[in-house]
């Protein structure tokens, strides 16, 4: 596949890598809720380096489905966490 069609279809991510003679790296991405194919998870565990709100974006089906699922996430970023927070809270999730 060609990397260029490769990036429309799921995604690049650029940044440092553990070989210094890379600039980017090239990463499939997929979105969660055809990962789970409507299996419920009780728990979800995001680590993602500010992408936090493309990994809810592609969770949709899986918040609304899943009111007693637990999401565990870290963000250094105030903004973002506060975009994170209120994003979750249109599927009547909450922060603690």
């Amino acid at each position: 596949m060609e990397p260029s069609h490769f990036a429309q279809k799921h995604g690049t991510v650029h940044g440092k890598t553990a070989d210094p003679s890379l600039d980017s790296v090239l990463v499939r991405g997929m979105r969660l809720d055809n990962i789970l194919a409507g299996v419920i998870p009780d728990i979800v565990k995001i680590d993602v380096e500010g992408s936090e709100l493309r990994v809810l974006h592609g969770m949709e089906r899986t918040l609304r489905d899943a009111r007693e699922m637990r999401i565990i996430f870290e963000v250094l970023n105030p903004q973002i966490e506060q975009e994170f927070s209120s994003y979750l809270l249109k599927f009547g999730f909450r922060t603690v």
